[in-house]
């Protein structure tokens, strides 16, 4: 968000609105819809993948891991 110039006020701002278990919720359907729509065979692979999607979508490299295992 600071790369696209959005101000600190709106970034805190936004991020107190968000609702943990909703988000956390959402991860892991995330997670679910990926993984079914990867045709990877190799896991470390199909991991990967859904670690990368989820990068982009903006979720923290923590939580994402953390909703994997």
């Amino acid at each position: 968000l600071k790369q696209k110039q959005i101000s600190p006020y709106l970034i805190k701002k936004g991020l107190q609105e968000i609702d943990d278990n909703l988000y956390q919720k959402t991860i892991k359907y995330l997670i679910e819809k990926k993984n079914c729509s990867i045709k990877e065979q190799n896991s470390y692979k199909k991991r990967k993948k859904i670690i990368d999607f989820l990068l982009q979508k903006g979720y923290e490299y923590q939580l994402i891991i953390e909703n994997l295992a």
